[in-house]
C-alpha cells in the first residue's frame, strides 16, 4: 500500500483543487493495472460543504426569526420583505468584495459571515420600525389613511431621524475589529479572512439600511398600523421595562457601581481563562498513519 498527499499552493481555491484532483484520478484509474486502485483517505471538501451548509442554515434561521419578530411586535406583514431582503443582499455584497480582494471561501471567512448574520438585520429593523411608528402617528393625527406622497414624506422624515445613528452604530461595530486586522504572523493569516468578511457583510448591510430599506418602506408600507398600546406583548414588556428604567435613573450611582463591579469581575475571569490560538476542530474524519523506519519494521507494518 502506497500513500500520497496532495499539497495545495498558497491562495488557491480548495474546492477547485479537490475537484481537479478527483477528475484527474477518474481519468488515470482506467489505466491502472488489475487490482490497483486509488482510494482517498481524507477529503477536505466534505468539511467545506458542511461549513457552507451551516451558513445556509444560519441564514434561513435568521430569516425565520426576523419574520416572527416583525409579526409579533409590528404586526405588519409587508415589512417582513423589507427587513429580510437586505440579509441575502448583504451576504452577496460580502462575496463580491471577497472575490475582488482575492479572499477564498474557507472555514474562517465563512465564519465571519455567519457571525455577522445576527447583526445584519438590526439596522433594517430599526429603520423599518421607525417609519411604521411615524406613519402610525401621522395617520392618527390626520384621522385617515396616508396616500403614497404622504408615505414618502413620512419615510424621509423617519430616515433622517435614525439614518445617522444607524450609520455610526454600525461603523463602531466595524471599527471594533481593527485589533484583528493588526494581527501578524500565524494569527493574522488565520483571523484576517474572518475580520474581512464580517466587515464586508456589515458594510453592505449599513449601505442597504440607509438606501434600499427607506426606498422599500416608501413603496411597501401602507396602513392601517397597530399602535404599541394595542399590542399585548408590548404592553407586558413595557410594564416590566418602565419600572426598571425608572429605578435605574433614580439610582444612577448604584447602577454605575454595579456595572463597574461586573466589568472588574469579567476582567478577572478573562485573565483566568485558558487561551490558545485555535480550538480543536472536529472534521468527522479519522486519519490514521503508521511510520516504519527499518525494512524489518516495514514488513511487520505490512503484515
Amino acid at each position: 500500500m502506497v500513500g500520497g498527499v496532495v499539497v495545495m499552493r498558497t491562495g488557491e481555491n480548495a474546492m477547485a483543487v479537490i475537484k481537479a484532483v478527483k477528475e484527474k484520478i477518474a481519468r488515470i484509474s482506467s489505466g491502472l493495472p488489475p487490482g490497483v486502485t486509488i482510494k482517498p483517505f481524507y477529503d477536505r471538501s466534505e468539511l467545506i460543504e458542511r461549513t457552507i451548509d451551516t451558513l445556509k442554515h444560519a441564514l434561513t434561521e435568521e430569516a425565520v426569526l426576523v419574520t416572527l419578530v416583525i409579526i409579533i411586535f409590528l404586526f405588519h406583514f409587508r415589512s417582513i420583505f423589507i427587513v429580510v431582503l437586505p440579509l441575502p443582499l448583504s451576504i452577496l455584497m460580502a462575496f463580491i468584495l471577497m472575490n475582488h480582494f482575492g479572499i477564498s471561501s474557507n472555514i474562517m471567512s465563512l465564519s465571519g459571515i455567519a457571525i455577522a448574520i445576527g447583526v445584519l438585520v438590526d439596522a433594517g429593523i430599526v429603520m423599518t420600525e421607525n417609519v411604521i411608528r411615524h406613519a402610525e402617528r401621522a395617520e392618527k393625527e390626520k384621522g385617515r389613511r396616508l396616500n403614497s406622497a404622504e408615505i414618502v414624506d413620512v419615510t424621509l422624515e423617519a430616515a433622517r431621524q435614525v439614518g445617522r445613528p444607524i450609520f455610526f452604530a454600525m461603523v463602531i461595530i466595524i471599527l471594533a475589529f481593527i485589533p484583528v486586522f493588526s494581527l501578524t504572523g500565524q494569527e493574522g493569516k488565520l483571523f484576517h479572512p474572518l475580520a474581512f468578511t464580517k466587515t464586508f457583510a456589515m458594510a453592505g448591510s449599513t449601505v442597504l439600511a440607509i438606501t434600499l430599506v427607506p426606498a422599500l418602506c416608501a413603496a411597501l408600507i401602507r396602513g392601517p398600523f397597530q399602535a404599541e398600546e394595542n399590542n399585548l406583548l408590548m404592553r407586558f414588556l413595557l410594564g416590566i421595562y418602565d419600572p426598571i428604567l425608572s429605578w435605574a435613573l433614580r439610582f444612577r450611582k448604584t447602577v454605575l457601581g454595579m456595572a463597574l463591579m461586573a466589568l472588574a469581575a469579567a476582567l478577572v475571569l478573562a485573565f483566568g481563562v485558558p487561551s490558545k490560538i485555535v480550538s480543536q476542530l472536529s472534521t468527522s474524519t479519522l486519519n490514521w498513519q503508521r511510520s516504519c523506519r527499518t525494512a524489518w519494521a516495514a514488513n511487520s507494518c505490512h503484515r
